[in-house]
């Protein structure tokens, strides 16, 4: 399982959805700078970038928050689990339908 941890705002979150939306032909993989500083290559869906948000909104934080993401990848799906705030998230995506950036 490979561990990320990235920080974002409740702005940095909606530009995200917004960049999402404009996919119109297929996924594309999002490319988000880590706490080191190095950009890693994340398969956010729209439903995830949404509930994010919805945390953070819920708690009317506009400054960034530390993200955890975890990836763990399996023979044909990848379980992608991210924590913020006291709570956690999981969905599953198949990293196949991510076209890079």
């Amino acid at each position: 399982m490979e561990e990320t941890v990235i920080k974002l705002s409740s702005v940095q979150i909606q530009f995200l959805i917004d960049t999402v939306e404009s996919f119109v032909d297929n996924k594309k993989l999002l490319h988000i700078p880590d706490q080191r500083g190095e950009i890693v290559a994340l398969p956010f869906t729209l439903k995830s970038l949404q509930a994010m948000k919805s945390i953070l909104d819920k708690q009317s934080l506009k400054d960034p928050i530390e993200i955890k993401i975890n990836l763990n990848k399996e023979i044909e799906r990848t379980r992608l689990t991210f924590s913020m705030l006291n709570q956690e998230r999981s969905y599953e995506v198949n990293l196949d339908e991510f076209d890079e950036l």
